[in-house]
Parts: structure tokens; C-alpha cells; sequence
């Protein structure tokens, strides 16, 4: 299968290319959260600003126009450095628990995001509907190592089974939930989801 070119990557993403998007994000997530590592401590809060960039990217994508991969990233620094700034400059009068209420809400749909506004609460309702439609097996292992943070190997132990078949659920659990979701929903599901699965 022959390896799109960058132009070709970029008009993808234009056209809403779900997968020309995960491109992009696999090929930046990394040096865009370590530009907002600068500015933020905290590595959780970062990836949740890494993830609002992303999103904005997603969103904008038909306002904008990019002629070379340089072009996008130097759109996404100039926006994860404005995004750090307001940050910081409200971090006084609120704490960002972004991560931890989706985790939640996950695991319990009767508590209410307050931060997420009417847009996410239904995206968010529906990947917990999802969740629970999975085999039992591969939600079991899903929810240790999304919701509860644990490795591969942690799971592994707790569930005395080898690595490779942890692995393979978790695998399996995640091909699920992006065949089943539409693609309108994926990207925003996807950088909520992934966001640390290439770290």
C-alpha cells in the first residue's frame, strides 16, 4: 500500500479524515504536550490542555489551511503556549479535575460533569453505553487500564494472566469502541480515550 505524502495527509485531514487526523496527532501529540509541560506542572493538567488543543484543531479544521506539516505544528504551538497562558492566569479561581470527573462519570453515570458542557456530556454518555456493550473480558481489562491507570503487567498479575492476552483484550476492546462510535464523535472520543495510548 503506497505511504501518503504529507499534502496528501493535510487534504485528508481537510476533508475530516478521521484517520488523517490520528496521523497528526500520533506524529505531534508528543512534542506538543512537552511545549506545555513547559508552562504546566502538572502532566495530567498539560495532556488535558494537549487534548482541548487537538480538538480545536479537529473543529477548525475546514477554516484552516495548511501547506505543509511545519505550518500545522507551528499552528498547534502557538496555540498550546495561548492555552498554557490562560490557564495559568485562571488557575486561581479554579482547579482543573478534567481527567478525573470523565473517569468518574465512567464509572458511575449517576454524578454530573459540571465542567463538560451539553456537546461532551452526551459524547461521554454514550462511550460509557459503549463500555458496557463490550465482552466482559475486554471490559474488565479496559476499565484497569483506562479508568483505573494500571500497566499491562499490573493487570496481568491481578488477573493472573499473561501479558499478551491482556494486551490482546485491550486490543480488542478498543477496536470495538471505534467501529461502533460514528466518526463525527471519534475524534473528540479519541483524544479522550488514546490520549496516552502511545505513551
Amino acid at each position: 500500500m503506497k505511504e501518503q505524502t504529507d499534502k496528501e495527509i493535510l487534504a485528508a485531514f481537510a476533508r475530516g479524515s478521521a484517520s488523517a487526523f490520528q496521523h497528526i496527532y500520533h506524529r505531534f501529540h508528543t512534542n506538543i504536550f512537552i511545549v506545555a509541560h513547559r508552562y504546566i506542572r502538572s502532566e495530567e493538567d498539560a495532556k488535558d490542555i494537549r487534548s482541548k488543543c487537538f480538538i480545536r484543531l479537529w473543529e477548525q479544521r475546514d477554516k484552516l489551511n495548511f501547506d505543509t506539516m511545519g505550518a500545522l505544528f507551528g499552528w498547534l504551538r502557538a496555540t498550546i503556549t495561548n492555552s498554557c497562558i490562560d490557564y495559568l492566569r485562571s488557575i486561581s479561581i479554579r482547579e482543573s479535575k478534567r481527567p478525573e470527573i470523565i473517569k468518574r462519570y465512567l464509572q458511575d453515570n449517576e454524578i454530573e460533569i459540571f465542567e463538560a458542557d451539553d456537546k461532551e456530556a452526551i459524547v461521554l454518555e454514550r462511550l460509557r453505553k459503549e463500555i458496557d456493550r463490550l465482552p466482559p473480558k475486554c471490559k474488565e481489562v479496559f476499565k484497569m487500564r483506562w479508568l483505573r491507570d494500571l500497566k499491562f503487567r499490573e493487570i496481568a498479575e491481578e488477573l493472573d494472566t499473561d501479558v499478551s492476552t491482556i494486551k490482546k483484550r485491550y486490543a480488542r476492546a478498543v477496536v470495538l469502541l471505534k467501529k461502533n462510535l460514528p466518526d463525527s464523535e471519534l475524534v473528540v472520543l479519541f483524544i479522550f480515550l488514546f490520549r496516552d495510548y502511545y505513551n
